[in-house]
């Protein structure tokens, strides 16, 4: 789906001239990070107001965008944990963010809203340390030899989803995550090698969530 969705930005854009924020959208695009991919594809549209075809993938990455935080929310969902819920509404609140008109978004909103309001209150952690201060072991294959080049100046979160698409596991984002830019050079590491590797340099904790998501959070 993401592949084929950036295709079709790739073919818009190829009747025009490539600007470097729409080459950086487009790099974001290939590995699905369509946060990124919005925000450089809008710098695009705005140094070029007269390109019709950067306000199309404009529009275009802002519904992957939607479908992408819907998705992840129906992840959350399904987990069917009280914990849970409060990811869900806020990946959600970003679906809508990106695509006010999903009504689907909207009524899926306001039900979590209402299984939140009639949680207990104790079922949720607010210790964040002791949330996320133990490594787990994933289930998926993690022996395979993985290489990671990306240059001065790629954005960390692009870096860490492509790891995660490389290693066939999802990956979310806790809320205090900030992006930066980083360099990476990993040869022949495994998953849990590189993600250990990223973490420690970046200033993060990860937890694993069930057998194939991994959360993604600052330190104290």
């Amino acid at each position: 789906m993401v592949r084929a969705a950036f295709l079709c930005l790739s073919v818009a854009l190829a009747a025009c001239h490539t600007s470097k924020a729409a080459e950086q959208a487009q790099r974001a695009a290939r590995v699905g990070a369509w946060d990124e991919a919005v925000i450089y594809y809008q710098q695009a549209r705005d140094e070029h107001p007269d390109n019709i075809e950067y306000r199309m993938v404009f529009d275009r990455a802002r519904l992957e965008a939607s479908r992408a935080h819907l998705n992840q929310a129906r992840k959350y969902l399904e987990m069917d944990e009280p914990d849970m819920l409060a990811w869900a509404a806020s990946e959600l609140d970003h679906a809508l963010g990106y695509d006010p008109t999903n009504r689907y978004a909207h009524d899926e909103l306001a039900e979590t809203g209402r299984r939140l309001d009639a949680s207990p209150k104790e079922s949720f952690s607010t210790d964040r340390s002791t949330i996320f201060g133990a490594y787990r072991v994933l289930d998926p294959d993690s022996s395979r030899s993985i290489r990671l080049h990306f240059p001065e100046g790629t954005s960390l979160r692009i870096v860490l989803e492509a790891l995660a698409k490389l290693a066939g596991v999802s990956i979310l984002f806790d809320e205090p995550f900030r992006d930066k830019q980083v360099a990476v050079e990993l040869d022949d590491v495994s998953f849990r090698e590189a993600l250990d590797i990223l973490m420690q340099t970046n200033g993060l904790f990860y937890k694993a969530v069930g057998s194939s998501s991994v959360m993604v959070t600052p330190r104290k």
